[in-house]
């Protein structure tokens, strides 16, 4: 993972606030608009819900609701909105970069 950011000529310092507490799973991601910023929420799917849900769905032919538990909320100016896609976007090549490289069987 980058930590210098050459646009602004700092090199970032990542602090964990609590070193201690495990990742936590990211299973949605939900947007809106508020005036000028972005709100974007960050949550997770009970996965034998989710996994009764699409079963259900498929078997009737009808939506199915899934409940996202929202466990984190950030605030985002534009800038921060394209600081965010350029990290993803990076993810995404890495994916491209690991799913090229791997041996089919390992």
């Amino acid at each position: 993972m980058p930590t210098d950011d050459d646009r602004l000529g700092v090199a970032l310092q990542r602090i964990l606030v609590n070193p201690v507490q495990p990742p936590e799973a990211a299973h949605g991601f939900v947007w809106a608009r508020v005036g000028e910023l972005f709100l974007l929420e960050v949550g997770f799917f009970d996965m034998l819900e989710a996994h009764s849900a699409f079963r259900a769905a498929k078997e009737t032919g009808t939506s199915q609701e899934l409940n996202l538990f929202v466990n984190h909320r950030f605030v985002l100016s534009k800038e921060g909105v394209a600081q965010l896609a350029q990290a993803v976007k990076e993810m995404e090549q890495e994916v491209e970069r690991r799913a090229a490289d791997a041996t089919p069987g390992i």
